[in-house]
């Protein structure tokens, strides 16, 4: 089904959140979004942790840090003259994760951001994998980061899937790497019974979909 209408208008939101597992949020802020999206996203992952679903936000590499516990990119680097007219873009999205980091614990929500090479000016060649980090950007060994679009697509729809990312309310950062993984789910059998034998609730916020995670870590090894 198709819903019209604004999304700064509560009732729409509502109607958009009803009978949802998952609501992800990927607007712009430009036009009559510009300035609206840290107060929206808010919104947005209140209304969604009240009707008993997750929040997900999809933000921008600026958002990042390049180390542990140092400054987002967005707050001490200055864009190439070329791109200066994203910078309030920039901005504005790391002012959403901002936010939504503020939030009471018991609201579910995640934020993606793609590698710094990402976009349609860079769609990269569809590989069928990712990466997942934190909040701090990886690299690889020659120090690029980079995404295409359907593999940024596919890692967003594994996190919806499986809750790939380690901790809720945490930005993760997607990359190319290791990716989905098929079986024929013994792996994932074997881990939940250790979780259960250490006197861990697999269920629990933090552990769900760690079987997954195991598998798909084992996949990449080999």
């Amino acid at each position: 089904d198709y819903i019209t209408g604004s999304a700064l208008d509560p009732t729409v939101q509502e109607q958009a959140v009803d009978g949802a597992d998952v609501v992800l949020a990927a607007l712009f802020p430009k036009g009559d979004m510009a300035g609206q999206l840290p107060h929206l996203y808010s919104a947005l992952a209140q209304v969604t942790s009240k009707n008993g679903a997750r929040f997900g936000a999809v933000g921008g590499f600026s958002s990042l840090r390049r180390t542990a516990g140092g400054p987002r990119i967005a707050e001490v680097e200055k864009l190439p003259p070329e791109y200066a007219a994203f910078e309030a873009i920039a901005a504005e999205m790391m002012s959403v994760l901002q936010n939504l980091e503020t939030l009471p614990d018991d609201v579910d929500w995640f934020y993606v951001a793609p590698a710094e090479k990402y976009g349609s000016w860079a769609p990269g060649q569809p590989r069928g994998t990712f990466r997942v980090g934190d909040d701090v950007a990886p690299f690889d060994a020659d120090g690029v980061s980079e995404i295409g679009g359907a593999d940024f697509a596919t890692a967003i729809v594994d996190e919806i899937e499986t809750e790939i990312g380690e901790v809720p309310g945490d930005a993760e950062h997607l990359i190319e790497g290791a990716g989905r993984h098929d079986g024929n789910g013994r792996v994932e059998a074997a881990v939940h019974e250790i979780l259960v034998e250490i006197g861990e609730d697999p269920t629990r916020q933090g552990l769900l979909g760690t079987p997954e995670r195991v598998h798909r870590m084992y996949t990449e090894l080999t």
